[in-house]
């Protein structure tokens, strides 16, 4: 056999292996591509839950404060401090229930009220102090689940009663 035989041989080979290497390179990043694709769809998926529950979670807020304005007695006075709200949005205007309410079949939306206290110049204390009648704190938590746990988000805020009704 001659030497040009068995270099010319070699050559076919040789364009075998690289043609391997190749499609190999080319497999192995569009995998990678794929994965990262599939780590930005879950990441923004995330970042749009969140989004949502923080929106929700201030039309909480906003509702508690729609309730207050039509009457503090009826609608916020009325109801049993650490006892879980929901917000249902009927007949045109917001109401609180015990029975628990899914928005859009997945965020479930908690109000919960709270005593406050002042001391002797009126300012709110964590503990100690005299009880304000006229003044409620209002924390609000939307919670869904997510990834196999249940993720949440909340916003406190304080309500008076500034039209003494």
């Amino acid at each position: 056999m001659s030497m040009r035989r068995f270099l010319h041989n070699n050559k076919k080979g040789a364009t075998l292996i690289e043609a391997l290497i190749a499609t190999s390179i080319i497999m192995a990043f569009l995998i990678a591509l794929v994965s990262v694709h599939n780590t930005y769809l879950n990441s923004s998926f995330s970042d749009l839950f969140e989004v949502k529950a923080t929106y929700l979670a201030e039309e909480g807020i906003e509702a508690v404060k729609g309730l207050r304005d039509a009457s503090w007695t009826n609608n916020i006075v009325s109801q049993t401090n650490g006892t879980s709200y929901y917000l249902v949005f009927s007949n045109g205007a917001w109401a609180l229930t015990t029975t628990p309410v899914l928005i859009d079949s997945k965020f479930s939306r908690t109000v919960t009220f709270s005593t406050v206290n002042r001391d002797s110049s009126s300012d709110i204390v964590i503990s100690g102090g005299n009880p304000d009648p006229n003044t409620r704190k209002v924390t609000v938590v939307v919670s869904w689940p997510f990834g196999g746990a249940t993720a949440t988000r909340s916003i406190e805020s304080y309500i008076t009663n500034i039209f003494s009704n």
